[in-house]
């Protein structure tokens, strides 16, 4: 039993008491030993007393010290503390909490109190030497060392402690319902147990890496909606950059990607029958932004292909027509050869041992596969039946107004121009047609004339 598998504790060095460390950098993980062929079916979780954990912690950077400190109520000297402590280790075998083992230091210590000759529970002004020594010198079955599921200040003193269980569920492929009702069935347990504990032994709380990533899996499902919208406005926007700030092509685009992703979600829930959780949502908000990019580069070129056939006399839909035959024949080959080389080396990762690698790969061939088809389908049978055929940006809106000002400020000049020719003297009209004729040919020239046209204030006056 001396020679079982450990896995070493993670301490900070705060302190240490023969040779132990003072206090602990997080709650420690044991790999059991003799129970090692329960370590895939079962999942680990830990009961500690005499740990206060902070709430929140620094996304980057190092691990701050107050992350964590001792619980001061905690006082496992008082013998009341210690009857509350074994007791627990009695009757959770007989509560709905899934135990199938349990690693309980509080059983081995009694022991160990009976074979040096001394009673249990120990009195208060003895306790910090025996369980010192206790610490020192026991093994645990399945725990190593006694001195793993404690932790001492510099002065010698007990401030922290926990207990070990395994409980009947798979670690690694237990469902996030499955787990989730576990963990509500512990923190019932917790609660009553804290409820029903003596003063100093009040504050017990339960952790499991189990735990962590089913409520990391709860998180991701609650906000897949709002990273789906906040991805698709992204999307949206940089389809209006790419199509010059075109809204009703940034619409298409956004609609493509739309609809690669409710194939996406109908491939995974329905076709390959998987529960949602955290790699199937991230699948469907990190591939977004990959799907828009077929779709986009259709748009880009079906609106290249309207713009030639601005000045013809095309019909509507002929002019729809010329655009998605521009649009496919300029972009189908390069598109396809993007989708076979990413599929390509998509296939490699469904050889995978590892199920999240052959997740991705599956996510990613579909969503490749999808975007391919829509974009060289779907997207352009829309264009050819409603596909807008007017460029609808502000830049040429803004061109548009801009030359409309232009051809009404030129007519305007004409009248102006005649007027002062017919109403001015003759003086100032040779003058004016004297400036006009000597204009050497150019297209534009520009002349002024004030008071004959009855404004004081001079008039530019271009010709075409």
């Amino acid at each position: 039993q001396h020679s079982l598998p450990l896995v070493p504790l993670q301490m900070h060095q705060a302190g240490s008491v023969g040779g132990r460390s003072a206090a602990p950098l997080g709650v420690p993980i044991l790999q059991p030993g003799r129970g090692r062929q329960l370590s895939m079916a079962t999942t680990p979780v830990h009961l500690v007393w005499g740990i206060k954990v902070e709430d929140t912690s620094n996304l980057l950077g190092d691990v701050p010290d107050t992350l964590w400190s001792f619980d001061p109520n905690f006082r496992p000297e008082a013998p009341t503390v210690q009857r509350f402590l074994m007791s627990v280790c009695k009757e959770i075998m007989t509560r709905d909490v899934l135990v199938l083992q349990q690693v309980c230091w509080v059983q081995h210590f009694r022991s160990w109190l009976y074979d040096q000759g001394t009673v249990f529970p120990a009195r208060s002004e003895d306790f910090s030497s025996l369980i010192d020594n206790f610490a020192r010198e026991v093994w645990i079955p399945d725990g190593g060392e006694a001195g793993n599921f404690l932790w001492f200040s510099p002065d010698g003193r007990l401030r922290a402690a926990y207990y070990s269980f395994q409980i009947d569920l798979a670690r690694y492929t237990a469902g996030t319902a499955e787990t989730l009702s576990a963990k509500t069935k512990w923190d019932q347990y917790v609660e009553n147990l804290n409820l029903n504990a003596p003063v100093g032994a009040d504050e017990a709380w339960h952790n499991s890496k189990s735990w962590i990533r089913v409520e990391a899996s709860q998180a991701i499902l609650s906000s897949t909606l709002d990273s789906m919208i906040l991805s698709s406005a992204c999307g949206f926007f940089g389809a209006l950059v790419s199509t010059h700030f075109d809204v009703w092509l940034s619409v298409f685009a956004l609609f493509a990607v739309i609809g690669v992703t409710l194939l996406l979600a109908w491939f995974i829930c329905v076709f390959l029958g998987w529960t949602i959780g955290a790699i199937e949502v991230l699948g469907l908000i990190i591939f977004v932004g990959y799907s828009i990019t077929y779709s986009l580069h259709i748009a880009h070129k079906y609106r290249e292909g309207i713009r030639e056939t601005e000045q013809s006399d095309l019909s509507p839909r002929e002019r729809r027509e010329f655009a998605v035959r521009f649009a496919l024949t300029a972009m189908t080959s390069a598109i396809v050869g993007s989708a076979v080389t990413t599929l390509g080396a998509s296939f490699f990762l469904f050889f995978c041992t590892i199920s999240i690698f052959v997740k991705v790969a599956s996510i990613l061939f579909a969503v490749t596969f999808f975007a391919a088809i829509y974009s060289v389908m779907a997207l352009p049978v829309a264009l050819l039946l409603i596909g807008p055929i007017g460029l609808c940006s502000p830049k040429r809106v803004s061109i548009t107004v801009v030359r409309q000002m232009s051809d009404l400020g030129s007519r305007l000049s004409r009248g102006s121009l005649r007027s002062s020719l017919s109403l001015g003297s003759g003086a100032q009209s040779q003058g004016s047609l004297g400036s006009l004729g000597s204009s050497d040919g150019n297209d534009e020239v520009a002349t002024r004339s004030g008071s004959a046209v009855g404004d004081p204030s001079e008039v530019i006056v271009t010709v075409h």
